[in-house]
């Protein structure tokens, strides 16, 4: 998957859910993931895509690893 990420941008189709469920407010995932809240919310209302480190930094923050994230549907790859 290493390879694919080089020229991927990843939606975050899953990624608010996956929030809630982990029990963590949105500025708190944002500070932990080093994203600004404002980042955070497009992403999560579909209007920006992350890059594969901002989206590795996310995954971290919610404690599970980018390939558990795409396979969860939290991330989706585009080209």
């Amino acid at each position: 998957m290493e390879t694919s990420l080089n020229a991927a941008t990843l939606a975050a189709p899953g990624l608010r859910r996956a929030r809630v469920l982990a029990g963590i407010a949105a500025v708190d995932l944002a500070d932990d993931a080093r994203v600004s809240y404002q980042m955070l919310a497009k992403l999560e209302q579909g209007t920006r895509r992350a890059s594969p480190a901002t989206a590795r930094r996310i995954a971290r923050a919610l404690s599970i690893t980018l390939d558990t994230a795409v396979r969860q549907g939290i991330f989706s790859f585009s080209t």
